[in-house]
């Protein structure tokens, strides 16, 4: 349990406040959660450290929530849970390189994919925290609109991940996140470019056909509302980016950015 009090200012607070009420009425795009998400970001470290002893899934969501933010804050990709995925998977694709068949290779299970609708949720805990802490009257009740449009702020999580970039060890290559279509429904996928491994799996099937190292580090719940938008040849290079926007009837939707 927290004990210490918590002092936020007065204008994070407001800010808090406005980006709820955003999601609440459903006009908020990328732009209003980023804000929201940096606001927050400060709230749940505070949390993090005084509940430092204890080790459940809302202490390990908190976590991963502060990272992603990180993440999302800091143009340096060099730590944090998103790097820890990618680094280990293509560590574990580069040592099972030499003792798997090609179809066992490509099916080597991804550790630790998050889900952004988990994010989410930990919108609302540490807001209903933040903003209950300044007025008793808000409940839990207060956030339920959050609940309901919980895959549209998802995919506005995600739309904020692409274009990120990972170096990776020496041999590696580089890793870069782009936004995916994935069975009707939004993913953030890790491409591996430059690496070695390409060329040694080219050669191990004998170099018949083109072979793309890549694999989700994000999911969600959020539907692909304009999936023609999102058809990306696996050979585009730089990857295309997208963006959140409202149209007319403020259904939320993505549109290609100009290069």
């Amino acid at each position: 349990m927290i004990r210490h009090p918590f002092i936020l200012s007065r204008k994070i607070l407001k800010s808090v406040e406005d980006g709820i009420q955003c999601i609440k009425l459903g006009t908020f795009t990328e732009t209003e959660i980023k804000a929201l998400l940096i606001d927050l970001r400060e709230v749940a470290k505070y949390m993090r450290d005084r509940l430092s002893g204890d080790t459940n899934d809302f202490t390990t969501h908190n976590r991963n929530f502060i990272e992603v933010c990180d993440f999302i804050a800091h143009a340096s990709r060099d730590r944090g849970v998103i790097e820890g995925i990618v680094r280990r998977h293509v560590r574990h694709l580069r040592e099972s390189l030499e003792s798997s068949t090609v179809d066992q290779f490509q099916r080597i299970p991804i550790d630790g994919v998050l889900n952004a609708n988990a994010m989410v949720l930990s919108i609302v805990g540490i807001a209903y925290f933040c903003l209950s802490s300044n007025d008793a009257s808000i409940g839990i009740d207060y956030f339920r609109e959050v609940h309901e449009r919980q895959s549209e702020v998802a995919q506005c999580i995600m739309s904020l991940l692409q274009d990120s970039f990972i170096e990776l060890k020496e041999e590696e290559g580089y890793a870069a996140l782009q936004l995916y279509p994935h069975n009707g429904q939004y993913r953030i996928y890790c491409r591996v470019l430059k690496s070695k491994i390409e060329g040694e799996a080219q050669e191990r099937t004998g170099g018949n056909g083109r072979i793309v190292l890549g694999f989700p580090v994000v999911i969600g719940a959020a539907t692909c509302t304009a999936s023609e938008e999102l058809d990306i040849a696996d050979d585009e290079f730089p990857f295309p980016i997208f963006e959140t926007y409202r149209d007319s009837d403020l259904i939320l939707k993505l549109r290609r950015l100009a290069a």
